[in-house]
């Protein structure tokens, strides 16, 4: 038995005749199993034909008859697939004959003596009403509708949009009754009043598209216009264009030239560039011995590497009296340099260590002896845990030079897997925290799976300690922030240490300025204290003793970095073993 079938409810007695009759008309249909009903029930008794098994072009279906209490109607509907005209109409003559409720309808639609609904659908039907073009498939179906049995050839012209003979409609009379004062006045269908509908012109469905077809490219031209003023105007007040004007006044050529007071004459100056070059034109007045004149800047320029290094070829000035002034020289630095990441790094060239930092845990604090003058020394000591490079950051690939370190070990079961690819990626064991450090340039760089230890810093030299501070809890404002508090006389009552006003009233926009400090968390924030002296470096214990306290509780993970205020120590970049050429060792 199948495992999905359609049930069919017959009246007594018709399951077996219906079945009988589609395995007759359909081909590949046949009757099967039959069942009887093993007790008497509601609308039978035992041992009469309950159930018929039979198929219906391959289909299975269950024929119950269960009495004449529900009837079929066209919710439900079976519907057939056919090739040509002949087998439409030999199907559809042989449902609408069967008697019964037998009964044809719209749009291929008929009914057979039982009450089932059937579908006879030539296959040209299904392919014009799913083509691609709406006129097709709305000629095809607006065919449909004016049938009963489906025509395959009126289809077909209907597709080939072929005009079919028309065949005129009956207008049923509409009649209209008015009351008058001589009694009721009958308005048949021929009067002005009902004539003036049949004579009223449609709207017209594509007129949308003719608005827009006037519209849409005015919009694109307006739209165009205002993002290159945008782009303009940004340009205009960015480093490349101010990198320009200054260079104008700080060239010889131009000084000589022009003076010293140059300035745009406009706020659009016209530039446009792409990735790898910047060409534009700068309207600039200026001023000679007292008087003023005006000219065009004309500058292009290409860049040279990924750093953002331009090359200018071409630096002129067009005068008003028709004089063109070369300002290339090519001893001076480029015109656009300063703008770039390049001399961006430059800059920042002083405030970047020369040397990567390492990671400790603060174990504590303790007291220190200073043998040359006895004096007593507080001292923090840090524990350096398998501090190991992990990975390194080039500027050709990232654009900054950086050392990835990591400190501790962390069992593999509690690694991400991107981080266990990391770390596999660079044979380097699962490390608890992993900090990045900043580098100068690529001599920096210590090779991935060189172990740092106390001695990478020397005693006597200034370092820079970076942790999290000790959290505090929620702190009110006197002190988090070191407000005085309200006045302690006799008229203050329970506000003494309360914050009082928070912003002022209309004249400050009646609410609360951004940044306003106020009662909240203390502490858990990022602290770096600078100039602390290494007191003592032991290799054995894995220790650095700092002068003095350093943020953070004890246990909590601490940055230390040569000292950015200080002279660099002098010690070389690199460690000892990357300069005796020895191998590296990857240790857990």
């Amino acid at each position: 038995m199948e495992k999905l079938a359609n049930c069919l409810w017959f009246d007594h007695g018709e399951a077996r005749k219906a079945a009988e009759f589609y395995a007759a008309t359909f081909p590949n249909s046949h009757v099967g199993e039959t069942t009887k009903a093993p007790t008497d029930f509601p609308g039978g008794k035992e041992g009469v034909e309950l159930t018929v098994e039979f198929t219906v072009l391959n289909r299975p279906f269950l024929g119950l008859n269960g009495g004449p209490e529900f009837k079929p109607n066209e919710a439900v509907s079976f519907q057939v697939m056919t090739e040509d005209q002949e087998e439409t109409d030999r199907y559809w003559n042989a449902i609408i004959s069967s008697g019964g409720l037998a009964k044809e309808s719209e749009c291929g639609w008929c009914r057979d003596r039982w009450g089932f609904a059937w579908q006879i659908t030539p296959r040209q039907l299904t392919e014009g009403i799913r083509d691609r073009d709406p006129s097709t498939a709305k000629r095809v179906m607006e065919a449909m509708m004016t049938m009963k049995k489906i025509d395959v050839a009126k289809i077909e012209a209907a597709y080939r949009g072929e005009k079919a003979k028309s065949v005129p409609l009956k207008r049923q009379p509409l009649c209209d009754f008015r009351f008058a004062k001589s009694g009721v006045q009958k308005i048949s269908n021929s009067s002005p009043l009902l004539a003036r509908r049949s004579d009223r012109k449609l709207p017209d469905p594509y007129r949308h598209r003719k608005v827009w077809a006037v519209t849409f490219p005015i919009f694109i031209v307006v739209i165009t216009l205002s993002a290159l003023a945008i782009f303009n105007y940004e340009k205009s007040e960015s480093s490349v264009v101010k990198s320009i004007l200054y260079a104008l006044r700080t060239s010889e050529i131009g000084r000589k030239e022009l003076g010293n007071e140059i300035y745009f004459r406009d706020r659009f100056p016209w530039i446009w560039g792409e990735i790898n070059k910047m060409h534009g034109k700068v309207d600039v007045q200026f001023a000679v011995k007292g008087s003023k004149g005006r000219g065009m800047v004309t500058f292009k320029s290409f860049r040279r590497s990924r750093q953002g290094f331009f090359r200018t070829e071409e630096w002129s000035l067009e005068m008003e009296d028709g004089r063109t002034i070369q300002l290339l020289d090519d001893s001076a630095p480029d015109a656009l340099q300063k703008s770039t990441t390049a001399a961006a790094f430059e800059r920042k060239k002083h405030s970047i260590p020369l040397r990567t930092g390492a990671l400790g845990t603060k174990k504590g604090m303790t007291a220190m002896y200073d043998p040359e003058n006895g004096r007593r020394y507080a001292c923090t000591v840090v524990q350096m845990d398998r501090v190991q490079v992990v990975a390194h950051k080039t500027r050709q690939k990232n654009g900054y030079y950086a050392v990835q370190v990591g400190s501790g070990w962390k069992h593999p079961n509690n690694v991400t897997r991107p981080l266990l690819g990391h770390f596999a990626e660079h044979k380097v064991s699962p490390k608890r925290h992993l900090v990045e450090f900043k580098v100068r340039d690529e001599n920096g760089l210590l090779s991935i799976g060189e172990l740092i230890g106390p001695s990478w810093f020397q005693e006597g030299q200034y370092v820079d300690a970076r942790a999290n501070s000790r959290g505090m809890g929620f702190a009110g404002g006197m002190k988090r922030h070191g407000f005085a508090g309200q006045p302690k006389s006799h008229g203050t009552s329970l506000t003494h240490r309360a914050m009082g006003s928070a912003g002022q009233s209309q004249g400050g926009g009646s609410r609360v300025l951004p940044g306003k400090r106020m009662p909240g968390r203390m502490g858990g924030h990022q602290v770096t204290v600078q100039n602390v002296k290494v007191l003592k470096v032991d290799d054995e214990k894995g220790i650095v003793v700092l002068n003095g306290s350093i943020p953070g509780p004890d246990g909590c993970l601490v940055k230390l970095s040569d000292a950015i205020k200080k002279p660099w120590p002098n010690t070389d970049v690199r460690l000892e073993s990357q300069a005796s050429g020895q191998p590296l060792i990857a240790t857990a």
